[in-house]
């Protein structure tokens, strides 16, 4: 059978976790076969320094490494803590290390004793995972619409730069705030998070009506918003994505578009008007003078007849006239 010693050098090396101890009296310090294998020595040589310890240490780590020893040296207290070391093979790796000291009857420290865990791929994955958030978020700042989430509760999560150049901060600024910190207006406020609740509830996709906000300089300008839910990763706490597109210009043009649609409208109403006046105001005037030129050319007439049929052409001219300034008033208007 294999003995206990076996089992636990074999789970040491399956989980990467290596032991060790220090003797105080003989300054010298004892490596389990995993630990040894951490660093890349042969286990033969498993009895080590402290100056040999110190020379595996990353030199970027070495001021906290040191630092941590010397404090734990005044207060005697267990500590853990993250490093690098560089191995025998020069392999740069992640180290989480966890120390206790060892006392005598009368309290006396005589040693300490700890465990250490290689972590290397898991460090690499958190860089991975910080890299891919951080192309994430280059990605977000590049597109031209505000994208920002924020939890149930609604306190922000991120934003990218159009959501914080509307409002004026930094992304250090949007850390920690709550929509009521950004969102004065409590009609607006209620609204907001109402369309949350709905996505949440509904676990869809929303699409919001537009709305009107003031950005950090005071302008109105107009969103339209979807609004997505999702669950943060490992957290277990629901969030809402929005996306909000400035539609400012979209608006203003559909206003101009009316205010012109308006105005085509009414002047289609005049040059109706304009065609009514030809076809049965001109008409009329022009009718009467005919008709009294071709009674004046057929019959004798009077010196009192014909003054009556003077004025009927007066008037009918009059009416031209004004008929005639009329029209120029509607065609100095295209």
């Amino acid at each position: 059978m294999i003995s206990i010693l076996h089992k636990l050098q074999y789970s040491q090396r399956i989980a990467k976790i290596g032991t060790w101890e220090v003797n105080f009296q003989t300054e010298l310090a004892e490596w389990s076969e995993e630990t040894c294998r951490i660093f890349d020595v042969p286990f033969e040589n498993a009895t080590f320094t402290a100056t040999d310890w110190y020379s595996f240490i990353h030199p970027d780590d070495l001021n906290l490494v040191t630092g941590l020893i010397q404090q734990s040296e005044q207060t005697h207290q267990g500590f853990d803590f993250y490093h690098r070391i560089i191995t025998k093979k020069g392999v740069t790796k992640y180290i989480y290390s966890w120390v206790e000291y060892e006392f005598n009857e009368q309290h006396i420290p005589v040693g300490m004793f700890g465990v250490i865990h290689d972590v290397t791929g898991t460090a690499e994955l958190q860089s991975q995972l910080a890299t891919s958030e951080d192309n994430i978020k280059r990605i977000i700042n590049t597109i031209p619409v505000s994208v920002y989430a924020r939890d149930e509760n609604g306190y922000y999560l991120f934003g990218n730069h159009i959501f914080l150049s509307h409002y004026g901060i930094t992304e250090q600024q949007l850390r920690g705030k709550h929509i009521s910190d950004l969102v004065k207006n409590k009609k607006e406020l209620d609204n907001l998070l109402f369309q949350d609740k709905v996505a949440l509830s509904s676990g869809q996709k929303i699409h919001c009506s537009k709305f009107t906000q003031k950005n950090s300089e005071g302008v109105e300008t107009n969103w339209q918003i979807i609004k997505v839910p999702f669950t943060l990763p490992h957290r277990n706490i629901r969030a809402i994505l929005g996306v909000a597109e400035d539609v400012t210009k979209m608006v203003r043009q559909e206003e101009e578009l009316r205010t012109l649609n308006s105005k085509l409208m009414e002047r289609n109403k005049e040059l109706e008007e304009f065609s009514h006046m030809i076809s049965h105001d001109m008409r009329g005037p022009l009718a009467t003078l005919m008709g009294v030129i071709n009674v004046i050319g057929d019959y004798d007439l009077t010196q009192q007849e014909i003054a009556e049929f003077l004025g009927g052409i007066k008037g009918s001219l009059y009416k031209l006239d004004e008929i005639t300034k009329t029209m120029n008033t509607i065609l100095n208007r295209y």
